[in-house]
């Protein structure tokens, strides 16, 4: 956690100051050891949740989420093909001032944009549609758990806990769920098309 890595840093600033005491700079270097196991171990947790959230994700794989994550990949991939496009305007065009060029660019550069646009719109429908089904789900699954829960349970929780467990809360799972994967998605493919187009 950002507290566990505060602490550490905290600590080792301080190991120049300790040098001039080893059996103190010993029991600090405990104290680091363990709060750099403990920051290991927030970390395990966290994965270990995330692939808990997952199972939410699974029964919309197909084909839904795989059409999204192609979507993605192909809006992000024509990120590579606008300097190209804008290269062959100023060399073909301006400067070489070649006629076919200025018949064949203009119509390449409004299909570009037209197929930026239906990726786009594929991929923020049916990313809002998974994560609408995955709230719905989970605040089934939260629903059943609550009707299960003996009466001193409400009686020692406010409702407005209650009423926040089950929007704000899911919200961010499903946040996390598909705005995460598609972030991560659309980046790394730009990225990697950028690199690419960079060294070609």
């Amino acid at each position: 956690s950002g507290t566990a890595a505060a602490d550490v840093t905290r600590l080792t600033q301080r190991e120049s100051e300790l040098a001039r005491d080893p059996m103190e700079g010993i029991s600090y270097q405990y104290r680091i050891a363990e709060l750099y196991e403990k920051h290991l171990d927030d970390v395990t947790r966290a994965i270990e949740l995330y692939r808990r959230l997952l199972r939410y994700l699974r029964p919309y794989v197909w084909p839904r989420f795989t059409i999204a994550v192609v979507a993605m990949v192909l809006y992000s991939s024509t990120n590579g093909v606008m300097p190209y496009l804008v290269r062959g305007v100023f060399d073909d065009v301006f400067l070489h001032k070649r006629d076919w060029a200025l018949r064949v660019l203009p119509v390449l550069i409004v299909a570009v944009f037209l197929f930026r646009a239906v990726m786009a719109f594929s991929q923020s429908y049916l990313m809002d549609w998974i994560g609408q089904r995955v709230i719905a789900d989970v605040r089934s699954q939260l629903n059943a758990h609550f009707l299960r829960l003996s009466l001193s349970f409400y009686n020692r929780t406010p409702t407005a806990t209650l009423l926040s467990r089950m929007t704000n809360d899911v919200e961010l799972l499903r946040s996390a769920l598909t705005d995460a994967v598609a972030s991560v998605m659309k980046d790394f493919t730009s990225l990697a098309v950028l690199v690419v187009v960079a060294f070609v």
